[in-house]
Order: structure tokens, then sequence, then C-alpha cells
């Protein structure tokens, strides 16, 4: 495996009453090849299929973090969202090297790891 990976970190669930709060980190190497990549809100729902089994097939690693509705009641949705992204991030092997991440929004959820 290559030196250069980048990792994108993102959230969807934003509030109790829809169910779990659910994160999830992709790695993926600077030769991936997602023709189309954008908000998911952008584009299709043919567009989102194809771009997640491209996804699926040229990923290094894949991390799945969640909050369930109690935990967002009790610990806020900050804390909540910053709480599944370290538990997806913390999926990810550690033996990746360089790596680049971005994560979606204004909070860095992982600056204190």
């Amino acid at each position: 495996m290559g030196d250069a990976l980048t990792v994108g970190i993102d959230e969807v669930g934003r509030g109790p009453w829809a169910g779990p709060l659910v994160a999830v980190a992709v790695c993926l190497s600077d030769q991936a090849d997602l023709d189309g990549l954008a908000d998911s809100k952008q584009l299709s729902p043919a567009k989102r299929t194809r771009l997640l089994q491209d996804i699926r097939q040229q990923a290094q690693a894949i991390g799945i973090g969640w909050s369930a509705p109690a935990r967002i009641d009790r610990l806020g949705l900050s804390a909540s969202t910053g709480r599944a992204m370290r538990a997806a991030w913390s999926q990810l092997p550690s033996e990746h090297g360089k790596r680049t991440v971005y994560i979606d929004g204004d909070t860095d959820f992982l600056a204190d790891i």
C-alpha cells in the first residue's frame, strides 16, 4: 500500500427524532478513481448508488460509529457527533501511512486524538 492516503469522515442523522446518528470514515489511496464524487445531497439516487459501489471496491478501510437517540438526548448533538466520528476513525487500521483527513462541517472532532 502506498503512503498517500485520504480519509473522509461524515455523519448522517443529526437529531434523535430521525434515529441514530451514524458517522463513517473512509480511507482511500490517492490512486482512487471516484468520478463525480460530491455532496450526496447534490447527486441523483442512481449516481449515489454507483459511487457507493465504487467506494466499497476502492476503500482501503471503512469505519462506522454511531450514537443512539438516548445518547444524543443525554450528551447533546455536538458531543454525540464527536463520539460517533471518533468511533469510526478508531476502526481504521493504524498501520496506514501518511493521511490527509477531511471532516465534513466546521468542527474538528478528532482534534483531541
